[in-house]
């Protein structure tokens, strides 16, 4: 996956956001596959809105050419 840092442009959806924060995954020595730890991207859009989407959503919608980064 690209790298997205505080300060990325996004293009999600004709719409302009910006990473305004990154909370890192925790870490847990523990054997639960249930828990997902990962890291979720505060985004702020163009038009007031603000999302906290999670690290593989992001890729996947990298990946099917729904989101694109427009400067890192």
């Amino acid at each position: 996956m690209e790298e997205i840092k505080v300060g990325s442009l996004i293009m999600d959806v004709n719409k302009i956001g910006i990473v305004v924060n990154i909370y890192k995954a925790g870490t847990m020595d523990i054997d639960l596959p249930l828990i997902k730890w990962r890291q979720n991207y505060l985004i702020y859009y163009q038009d007031g809105t603000t999302l906290t989407m999670g690290e593989h959503t992001i890729q996947r919608l990298i990946e099917e050419g729904t989101l694109k980064v427009l400067k890192s």
